[in-house]
């Protein structure tokens, strides 16, 4: 049997739990925040829009604007 297409398996093998936490860790959260939404507006669709959007924005504004806390 050659070498490559057991070097090729391998990676694969390595590969796939990488691309399985990157994939499905945002559908989890968004999952989660998504259902504590519905239940706090009570099934409202615009409520459940307009705190989910809120938090989107604030999550983003973080991520973006956040301060190095190391000093320079």
């Amino acid at each position: 049997m050659s070498e490559r297409p057991v070097g090729f398996l391998v990676a694969v093998l390595a590969g796939v739990p990488v691309c399985g936490v990157c994939i499905l860790g945002p559908a989890a959260v968004g999952g989660f925040l998504a259902g504590w939404f519905g239940w706090l507006a009570d099934l409202d669709i615009a409520l459940v829009t307009v705190l989910g959007g809120v938090a989107a924005i604030a999550v983003l504004g973080y991520v973006k604007y956040r301060r190095d806390p190391r000093p320079e």
